[in-house]
């Protein structure tokens, strides 16, 4: 597993993983604001996370403090990154939390996942294109991972 962008040097990373059987990098950030409430920098989804918490802002969504803000391949720091599954491909959703959510609040993620699948099916979904709506997202799991990592080196480049 890799994040796109700079990783963290030591501690742990966790991570909810939501497999799917689409390329993720069409609505990982989307599906992270109806599930979490939250967004990155680059704020693509804050009006579906508003809606799906009745919010008026990100930061009342009980998720706020709670998802870490990793930076991407261009330097966008964002709670969620596409990851690749078993096969290969760019079909998972990964969310990055400062420490593992209760049982109870997994179940409440796993439910919104599976939601999500149904929200982006409407055919409003996606700016009207609606390319889910005979096609759907699958939720083919939901995964909690712990990577713990370690700096293996420490060599000063001139």
């Amino acid at each position: 597993m890799s994040w796109e962008g700079t990783p963290p040097t030591s501690g742990q990373v966790h991570l909810l993983v939501v497999k799917t059987n689409k390329y993720a990098g069409n609505f990982e950030r989307e599906m992270c604001a109806y599930m979490t409430g939250q967004v990155g920098e680059c704020e693509v989804g804050i009006k579906i996370a508003c809606e799906a918490f009745n919010i008026e802002h990100p930061e009342q969504s009980p998720w706020f403090e709670k998802l870490e803000n990793l930076p991407d391949d261009h330097g966008c720091r964002r709670p969620v990154a596409i990851l690749p599954g078993e096969d290969g491909k760019y079909t998972s959703v990964g969310m990055a939390f400062y420490e593992k959510p209760t049982d109870e609040e997994l179940q409440e993620l796993k439910a919104r996942a599976y939601a999500f699948s149904e929200y982006s099916a409407r055919p409003e979904y996606n700016h009207g294109f609606g390319e889910y709506v005979d096609d759907p997202i699958v939720i083919e799991g939901v995964v909690w991972c712990t990577y713990n990592v370690t700096v293996e080196t420490n060599e000063e480049v001139l």
